[in-house]
């Protein structure tokens, strides 16, 4: 019963020790002559993320390849064999069911809860508080002892938080009572099981690879010393400090060895209060450590971090060479860039395996998804030593959207993100169609989706987008969901089942949906294309899923739980779970962190992200303990982490990390972040600069590292492209480069194009070279199928607007028929149709009355009575379930309408027009020169006044908004759309010659604030309503008079115009002289010729049209369609594209400037 400490720096062998010791006694089993002696057992004790190298490094040197009475344990290994060896009954729980239990623990707790009552509401504070007792508990911290350490502080917040804490550290401790098992806790019950061993009896113990040790794991390793006949534990720190010389002696907080130096002292303390005798430590330095024995650049670097005693001697310094190195790099992306070159060349060249390297981060999390696309850029096999995050996976998305269905009765939101998890038993066009028709229908409610859908009336009446035409098959398809849902709803939304009923329901809900089936045929997949790492993170994702289902049964069993509180539960146990995969036993290169990865034998260290914040990382802050709390608490005796401590540890970390390798060392740090942020170098490198005064530091040409020329000498020309990547990167920038280098690429490219295996290869990186995303001509595709003199083009106002927008945007609509994915309409269109149909109706029926120039008020409002009841209607008992919001807007239509209505009718008893048609279909053939269109659609309103034996007309259209108040030097919508009206509406008169005197905007919802000014100026009830809803547009002057008979010097209520003293209208009023309007109906043919004419043509182009400095892509919705890049594709400005009004229009044309 004694215990050696061996004790030395980084590379002096000490894990070589502790496997030259087990395969000693190894050895020595095999000579013995006694066959029936087995020997002790030999307990080779290392950190659990170490346990899987080390017993791969154990089996490549044992005699024979195989071992018996040897064993690799961690702590956690040894706890679990001790617990299958003795049978005990007690269950462990599993590190995130603690948070399930803690749930039970504060609910039972209540009131007693004090200022965290209200915290206890949010998942965040279960997170806190299973992070704090999990500390407490590895430290074997007691609720006593907790409270009695809050005792001694006479600070009144530590004191009442202490007691809290230990309140519900009891409560725990009792919940888990005798059969279960906190992981964190498990060393205790170990201990009181271990006299039910005999194997410990006389072991001999190596214990390595630990910086330091909890509580639990303290008093474990005291009495393993009891039974063992020797142990000896691996300690990183200089055996010349004074620590080891006298155990008792004051550490001083800033030696680099201060963490390992307090771990030496407990220990021994500790042990010689329980009666273990301590040898003298084993000092396993040597003149040179064996790691370093062929890099002495390495070993001074080692040196010179180690001591205080200054820089290494100019001997050694001369020898650094590329051994050790510091590269400036623009990114963590070209750090990463560098490093690829660096492995991919050593390699190549036939002096390295991928093995020997490893790339090493601060924390490897941030930067991980940028190792691997790096990595796979230059084709270097690799593996991240992380845990992978569970969160993202789909079939915890699955988990969380299925009882946010149950919860909300199958909202839209809930049912749209189950569909995207992409685990349902639908195919993927199953799933689009579906999700593109609840999306735009607004599909809520499990009684809805129990029942078959027909929109097609709805989206006749609204505009919305079709109903989609397969619906016999998507309700099948969708009616296999909601059955397996159905099983669940029922209870679930009115009770509060027990944790049992929910993973039972749960697992049952999962396999009814083939998800089982599901995963596997995608871990099938994986494994085909040689994914074995996707292929397990789905394996264990499944594993996952189901411990934490049987947590819930176990733990919750009899607790009753809401939905929300199963959703609460899970998400807490899946969120924040991570999944581990085994390390690599292959031939690739090592990514991982410093803290994490027990590095094996590497030749060549990468060090990345050097940077100030990354590296040394900032402590962490926040928690239910402030860190003078966690003070207090800790110089009362309760071993809790303090930040000094994590501060100060972070130099310990970057000695580790620039003493893994034997060979060569690179430190890189970038300038700027992946945010675009600034960064700083680490101010760890100071002394890494000190300790090697002789340090390379050289700066990353990008891809390149290019080393700083001295003065008076040539830079050094770029290395060769490592990669077919980079020779095709390089290609691609080659008009940057001098011709040499052009000459150079052009030979390599020509080699390479005759090599039979990456010619092909080559050809495709070489792709974006010719790339120039252009569309050829597809002929006349909306040509309709009539004779050949017919017109070119039977098109709409709205579908001519798409082409002028961007003739691909229109191809890839009406050409290729591409269905985009759309939500519900806006609810201002929605009510803005609502609005176009009651006005059309009621006005036809005000017409039935008589003159309506001569109908009163109430009148008007009798017409429009049975119209508003005629669209009450319409309205289906589905879509006020769908969509409740919409549905109660619809019942303000009525005020809506009335104030609409009778600003008309008012504006009609001002004027001698009278309405001529509501609603006027239209289908006219356009001549525009040599050819001629068909244009389709509907006028909202045609006025009409009998005036010298011809008919003027004035053309209306109901907008919900007036983005664009006047027409510009040219023509878009809305005032194309109206202008093209007025062309075609001359022959839709039946009584005689007519012409078109005016052309007006008319908002459907009130401009209040245009109202205010006449209210303050005492304007009657009639005109504040003509005002808030007053049309826009361009009208002759000479048909003022039968518009507005009261026109006068101020500004007029009917139309926006204003008469000056001398009787001339402003400059702000929408009139025009006959040659200006003629002007804009020019613009207007023009403009319908323009389109008509790429149409004909078939030009599809990736051409959008700039207006106002706004892109029409903005509002795309195939623009991952075209993939529109301004590199390649030219916009088109309107100024340049459109034709421009006459130049008299023109100098009226603009804004408002009242």
């Amino acid at each position: 019963m004694a215990v050696q400490f061996v004790l030395g720096r980084a590379g002096t062998g000490k894990t070589r020790y502790c496997l030259d010791g087990v395969i000693a006694g190894l050895c020595t089993e095999r000579t013995r002559p006694e066959a029936s002696v087995i020997g002790p057992r030999l307990i080779l004790l290392v950190p659990e993320q170490a346990s899987f190298q080390m017993e791969h490094a154990l089996a490549r040197r044992a005699p024979g390849g195989a071992y018996t009475r040897a064993e690799v344990l961690s702590f956690t290994r040894l706890a679990q064999r001790v617990f299958n060896e003795t049978g005990t009954a007690a269950r462990t729980l599993a590190p995130h069911a603690r948070q399930m239990a803690l749930r039970c623990v504060v609910q039972r707790l209540g009131d007693q809860l004090g200022p965290w009552q209200a915290a206890a509401e949010s998942a965040g504070f279960f997170a806190e508080l299973d992070r704090l007792l999990a500390e407490l508990l590895r430290e074997d911290v007691s609720p006593e002892a907790l409270r009695a350490a809050a005792e001694q502080s006479d600070d009144a917040d530590t004191l009442a938080r202490g007691r809290l804490v230990g309140h519900v550290l009891e409560a725990y401790l009792a919940w888990l009572g005798r059969d279960r098992i906190d992981p964190a806790a498990q060393q205790r019950l170990l201990r009181d099981l271990l006299p039910k061993v005999s194997w410990i009896d006389g072991a001999e113990i190596w214990v390595d690879g630990f910086a330091d040790f909890s509580g639990q794991e303290t008093a474990t390793l005291v009495e393993l010393a009891k039974r063992a006949a020797a142990m000896r534990i691996t300690l990183l720190l200089d055996p010349a400090s004074g620590a080891v010389q006298d155990p008792g002696v004051a550490l001083d907080p800033l030696s680099l060895f201060y963490k390992t130096e307090q771990t030496y002292q407990r220990l021994c303390r500790r042990l010689m209060q329980e009666g273990v005798r301590v040898e003298p430590p084993l000092d396993v330095t040597g003149p040179i450590p064996p790691r370093f024995s062929s890099a002495a650049a390495l070993a001074a670097l080692e040196a010179g971090l180690a001591s205080a005693e200054g820089p290494a001697p100019r001997a050694v310094q001369r020898e650094v060479g590329a051994s050790v190195r510091v590269i400036a790099c623009a990114s963590h992306r070209d750090e990463l860039r560098e490093a690829a070159r660096f492995i991919h060349r050593r390699v190549k060249e036939g002096r390295a395996h991928y093995r020997d390297f490893a790339i090493i981060a601060r924390h490897l999390a941030p930067l991980a998804d940028l190792a691997a696309e790096v990595l796979d850029e230059y084709e270097i096999p690799y593996f991240i030593d992380a845990r992978r995050p569970l969160a993202g996976h789909p079939l915890v998305r699955l988990i969380d959207a299925l009882l946010c269905a149950i919860d909300d009765d199958l909202s839209l939101d809930s049912m749209t993100r189950l569909l995207r998890t992409g685990l349902l038993p639908l195919t993927i066009d199953q799933t689009e169609r579906l999700e593109n028709q609840m999306t735009a229908f607004a599909v809520h409610g499990g009684k809805l989706w129990s029942q078959p859908w027909n929109f097609e009336a709805e989206s006749r009446a609204s505009g919305a987008a079709p109903a989609d035409s397969a619906s016999a098959e998507l309700d099948a398809a969708r009616f296999q969901v909601v059955a397996a849902l159905q099983v669940m709803l029922g209870r679930a939304m009115h009770e509060r089942p027990g944790g049992r009923w929910w993973a039972e329901s749960l697992l049952q809900l999962l396999e009814a949906l083939h998800v089982p089936r599901t995963l596997s045929n995608w871990i099938r997949q994986a494994q085909e294309r040689q994914s074995w790492e996707e292929a397990e993170i789905h394996r264990l994702a499944w594993e996952a899923v189901c411990d934490a289902l049987d947590d819930v049964h176990d733990v919750l069993g009899e607790t009753a739980l809401s939905t929300r509180d199963v959703a609460a539960v899970l998400g807490g146990a899946l969120q924040e779970q991570t999944l581990a995969l085994a390390p690599p036993t292959l031939d690739q290169v090592l990514v991982s962190s410093i803290d994490r990865s027990r590095h094996p034998d590497i030749r060549h260290a990468w060090l990345i992200g050097m940077n100030e914040g990354l590296f040394p990382a900032p402590a962490a802050e926040g928690g239910l303990l402030s860190r003078e709390q966690r003070e207090r608490l800790s110089a009362a005796g309760v071993g809790l982490r303090r930040r000094e401590e994590d501060v100060l540890g972070e130099r310990l970390l970057a000695y580790i990390a620039c003493t893994r390798p034997s060979e060569s060392l690179t430190i890189s740090h970038g300038a700027v972040g992946e945010d675009g942020g600034a960064l700083q170098p680490s101010p760890l490198l100071a002394e890494i600069k000190r300790a090697l005064p002789g340090l390379r530091y050289v700066q990353s040409g990008g891809a390149q590292v290019l080393p700083l020329p001295k003065a008076g000498e040539t830079p050094a020309p770029p290395e060769p492209p490592a990669t077919l990547r980079e020779l095709a990167w390089a290609i691609l920038e080659a008009p940057e480069t001098s011709d040499l280098s052009k000459q150079r690429l052009e030979a390599v490219r020509t080699r390479i194009e005759r090599a039979p295996g990456a010619s092909e290869r080559f050809a495709r990186l070489l792709r974006g070279a010719t790339y120039r995303n252009e569309t050829a001509a597809v002929g006349p595709f909306r040509r309709p199928e009539t004779t050949p003199h017919g017109p070119v083009w039977e098109t709409s106002a709205s579908e001519i607007e798409t082409y002028l927008q961007c003739p691909f945007q229109h191809f890839a609509k009406y050409g290729l028929r591409l269905e985009a994915q759309r939500g519900p309409r806006h609810v201002t269109w929605d009510i803005g149709s609502d609005v176009h149909r009651i006005l059309a109706d009621a006005m036809r029926r005000a017409l039935q009355l008589g003159d309506v120039r001569e109908l009163a008020d109430a009148e008007w409002l009798q017409a429009l009575a049975p119209a508003i009841e005629a669209h009450r209607a319409e309205l289906s008992e589905s879509f006020r379930q769908r969509r409740p919001h919409d549905a109660f807007l619809r019942e303000l239509l009525p005020a809506l309408a009335e104030d609409v209505l009778l600003a008309h009718a008012a504006r009609l008893r001002r004027g001698e027009f009278v309405p001529m048609a509501t609603e006027q279909p239209l289908d006219p053939l356009i001549p525009l020169g040599a050819r001629f269109i068909r244009l389709r659609g509907s006028i909202d309103r045609i006025d009409a006044r009998q005036q010298r034996g011809r008919t003027r007309l004035l053309i209306y259209d109901y907008k919900s908004s007036l983005k664009a108040p006047t027409p510009g030097a040219f023509l878009v919508q809305p005032w194309l759309q109206i202008f093209a009206y007025a062309i075609a509406a001359p022959a839709l008169s039946e009584s005689g010659p007519a012409q078109v005197i005016g052309v007006l905007l008319a908002p459907l919802f009130s401009d209040l604030k245009a109202a205010e000014a006449p209210r303050e100026h005492g304007a009657s009830l009639e005109e504040q309503r003509m005002i808030a809803l007053r049309p826009r547009g361009r009208f002759l002057l000479s048909a003022l008079g039968g518009i507005d008979r009261q026109v006068s010097t101020t500004r007029s209520p009917v139309v926006f115009v204003k008469l000056k003293k001398d009787g001339e209208p402003d400059k702000y009023s929408d009139t025009v002289d006959e040659s200006q309007f003629a002007a804009y109906l020019e613009a207007a043919r023009q403009t319908l010729d323009l389109a008509a004419t790429g149409v004909e043509t078939g030009d599809v182009a990736i051409a959008p049209l700039v207006h106002r400095r706004v892109l029409a892509c903005r509002h795309c919705e195939y623009a991952a369609v075209c993939r529109f890049e301004r590199v390649y594709n030219r916009p088109r400005p309107a100024e340049s594209t459109l034709p421009r009004v006459g130049d008299a229009a023109a100098a009226d044309a603009g804004e408002d400037q009242e």
